[in-house]
């Protein structure tokens, strides 16, 4: 009969594990973190950045009591290529619905 090995730990699991050896708590990753922390290191590419700087103006707008909204467009083979559908796509989730996709028109 063939022995059984056991399937090779995910990073997430080997992080987890030498946490648990030293004795710290594993540390809680998302993949929204990106977005969704506000303080804290993040790792993000530039078009994630970009997502990103509509959502910080909002919280900074809304500690100054202002209601403030902002525009994202985009066009097919524009140079950022996607970067208005992953905007408003966390802009609804993030700004308690308060984006209106708008796609672009030649």
């Amino acid at each position: 009969m063939a022995e059984k090995t056991a399937a090779p730990a995910s990073p997430a699991d080997k992080l987890t594990a030498a946490a648990e050896r030293v004795g710290v708590p594993a540390p809680t990753v998302r993949l929204d973190d990106k977005y969704r922390l506000e303080s804290g290191r993040i790792f993000l590419s530039g078009a994630q950045a970009l997502v990103r700087l509509p959502l910080m103006q909002r919280q900074l707008d809304k500690a100054a009591g202002l209601e403030t909204g902002c525009f994202i467009s985009g066009y097919r083979g524009s140079p950022l290529g996607g970067y208005d559908q992953p905007a408003v796509a966390r802009a609804k989730r993030f700004l308690q619905g308060r984006a209106d996709p708008l796609p672009a028109r030649r």
